[in-house]
């Protein structure tokens, strides 16, 4: 599949690390996997399950992204999957959202 297959209009970036960058001043949304601490203020947060099923997650993934993309945010940020069963497919969709 093409990478732009996978990329919403809004910049996407994947953090590896636990802190992303400094957003400050920007419209910032978030897409996690499961509920958890955010390390920045987020206007917008997508939870694609609240146990970290990576079934429910795939069945929500494309949704969610589209719906953040919607709001017109500056940057959607999240987090790598468990490199795991669904979480690798899931991952790769998210690298290429970002390389686009």
């Amino acid at each position: 599949m093409l990478d732009q297959h996978y990329a919403p209009r809004t910049p996407l970036m994947l953090y590896e690390q636990t802190q992303p960058a400094d957003l400050s001043g920007r419209r910032v949304g978030a897409l996690l996997l499961m509920p958890r601490p955010m390390p920045i203020a987020a206007e917008a947060v997508e939870v694609l399950t609240e146990h970290g099923d990576l079934k429910v997650a795939a069945a929500g993934f494309f949704a969610a992204l589209r719906r953040l993309d919607q709001l017109k945010l500056d940057v959607i940020i999240t987090w790598p999957f468990p490199e795991t069963g669904l979480g690798r497919a899931l991952n790769d969709r998210l690298r290429r959202a970002c390389h686009r």
